[in-house]
């Protein structure tokens, strides 16, 4: 089982921060729907502790494109709920 909720947050690193809308969720959602991402990493369990650093996951080519200039190394790094 897994938990979300429909949240906005502003993307900063870029030109001009930037809202967007995203999700906060338990670190089960990309399991319990059977994913995983191309690149980098999912959730793990130590996500979900109290004091854990955020993690954030990117979906769609056109954000990552319109957010980093094409380059993965260029993404941003910061962003706030």
């Amino acid at each position: 089982m897994a938990i979300f909720q429909e949240s906005s947050f502003t993307l900063t690193g870029v030109d001009e921060p930037e809202r967007i809308g995203g999700i906060v969720t338990s670190t089960e959602l990309l399991s319990v729907l059977g994913v995983t991402p191309v690149s980098g990493r999912g959730f793990r369990a130590e996500d979900g502790r109290p004091g854990a650093d955020k993690v954030v996951l990117i979906t769609g080519r056109d954000r990552i494109r319109s957010a980093s200039g094409s380059s993965w190394a260029t993404l941003p790094r910061s962003s706030r709920g």
